[in-house]
């Protein structure tokens, strides 16, 4: 069996199929997981993290391990160099794949990203309703997550295999990626949540570390997609987010006003 067929039969078990119409997403989701796992060599790593996770997160770290799986995977990138350019994934495929970073960015992205970063999910998709999750700006592994997404996508921007690359295009998750940079790279260090004062100051110490030193390999990244893109695209992106701020901003005065009559 090929890697793009193990990998393609990887997926298959972890996407749900009509999401958007299911009525529980929980348990459509955890049954997704479970054939998942069923499906791999070892699942003894990836089930320890999902200790004290909600199911939400639980798929996000499925698709997370299986998009970096296939974007750092030297066998699926020697078929891709063999193929001389022919696509290793069918139209069915490509699109599944596609749903997983969908996956990725409403569930694991969305929740985390500060007000006016990114366009609303109402506004990108008919059927968000089933994405939407609570706003989570004030947990403390915000960045942990954030960061591990970061990385994935970076993978994926740097691989071999076309269509992996294929799902950063502007007219896919491009944006995303960039807002997960942006919010990790450019958040404000007073709304991070760090440790409690009872804490030692060692470890008070170590997490303000860690946070600096995501902050600036965040900037990295973004200096880096940045200058691989053509300036137009660069250019309209950011013009994008700064839209985006700029809007935000607009609704909160509205607010304001309306809240003053």
């Amino acid at each position: 069996m090929s890697s793009a067929h193990r990998f393609a039969n990887l997926l298959n078990a972890l996407l749900p199929k009509n999401f958007e119409a299911v009525k529980d997403p929980s348990l459509c989701l955890r049954d997704c997981i479970q054939r998942y796992m069923d499906l791999m060599e070892d699942p003894s790593e990836l089930a320890s993290t999902f200790v004290g996770s909600e199911v939400f997160d639980a798929h996000v770290a499925c698709c997370l391990t299986l998009l970096s799986s296939m974007a750092t995977s030297q066998d699926l990138g020697a078929e891709a160099v063999e193929g001389q350019g022919k696509p290793l994934f069918s139209i069915y495929q490509t699109q599944q794949l596609s749903k997983c970073v969908e996956f990725v960015v409403c569930l694991g992205v969305y929740p985390f990203l500060s007000p006016g970063v990114s366009a609303p999910l109402e506004m990108r998709m008919e059927h968000w309703e089933n994405f939407a999750l609570p706003q989570r700006q004030d947990e403390p592994d915000k960045r942990q997550k954030l960061s591990k997404i970061a990385n994935c996508f970076a993978a994926l921007w740097q691989s071999p295999t076309p269509e992996l690359r294929g799902l950063l295009t502007p007219n896919l998750f491009l944006g995303d990626y960039i807002a997960v940079l942006l919010q990790l790279g450019y958040e404000p260090l007073s709304s991070v949540a760090l440790p409690d004062k009872q804490q030692q100051q060692k470890e008070e110490a170590e997490e303000k570390e860690g946070i600096i030193r995501q902050t600036r390999e965040a900037r990295c990244l973004l200096h880096n997609l940045l200058s691989d893109l053509l300036r137009p695209i660069a250019l309209r992106e950011l013009f994008f987010f700064q839209a985006g701020f700029c809007q935000s901003k607009v609704s909160c005065h509205q607010s304001t006003v309306v809240e003053a009559k």
